[in-house]
């Protein structure tokens, strides 16, 4: 077939509400591709532009966010899920400890939370759809803030202004494994209409 052939093959697939989702889904990835390579006429791209609309009305209706970075996110979770369950436990078990250590002043605060701190960051960067890219700027700032101290005698004398944001980064890289873990086992494909907890692990990663 000549590519306004394929365009109109497509498009006649997507077009059909008789047609299962993803192979509607699909029709539109590959009359995309066409009409990349090629130069459709107004008509074709009206048509195009239609049933692109339609198919995503019904992903929107069934609940489903199949966009490649949504889905490739949740995969790379449900693949690292013992790793990231095995960390998640030794969070818990730290935390009450980590926190006992900033309320009593003891210099062990610098110690284990920042380690923890940095290893579960380590698992999220990994996790990223786009290596390259940064995580959300506001968590950035905070880990920075709570991570790679050591403890000096004269830190004593500002005590919370110096080891809270090591507690508070700590916390802030424990909830966003805690929420990668829950969601990694109750979801099977990213919802549209999400909870708060994924809508957060999306924006970690900028795919809000």
């Amino acid at each position: 077939m000549t590519m306004p052939q394929d365009l109109e093959h497509h498009l006649a697939i997507a077009e059909d509400a008789s047609v299962e989702l993803d192979t509607r889904i699909q029709a539109i990835k590959e009359a995309r591709a066409v009409m990349e390579e090629s130069e459709p006429d107004a008509a074709l791209r009206k048509r195009f532009d239609k049933a692109n609309v339609a198919v995503n009305w019904e992903r929107i209706r069934r609940n489903r966010d199949d966009r490649p970075e949504a889905v490739g996110l949740l995969k790379a979770i449900k693949t690292a899920l013992p790793d990231l369950e095995k960390l998640r436990e030794e969070c818990d078990d730290d935390v009450e400890d980590g926190v006992y250590r900033f309320y009593h002043q003891s210099w062990k605060v610098y110690g284990r939370l920042q380690n923890l701190t940095t290893r579960v960051v380590a698992k999220l960067r990994a996790l990223a759809p786009d290596p390259a890219k940064p995580l959300d700027e506001y968590f950035e700032e905070i880990i920075a803030a709570g991570t790679g101290k050591r403890w000096k005698q004269a830190d004593n004398q500002y005590w919370t202004q110096v080891t809270r944001p090591i507690v508070e980064a700590f916390f802030h890289a424990k909830y966003f494994l805690d929420m990668a873990v829950l969601y990694g086992k109750e979801l099977d494909t990213p919802p549209v209409t999400m909870p708060s907890g994924w809508a957060s692990v999306l924006t970690l990663y900028g795919i809000r």
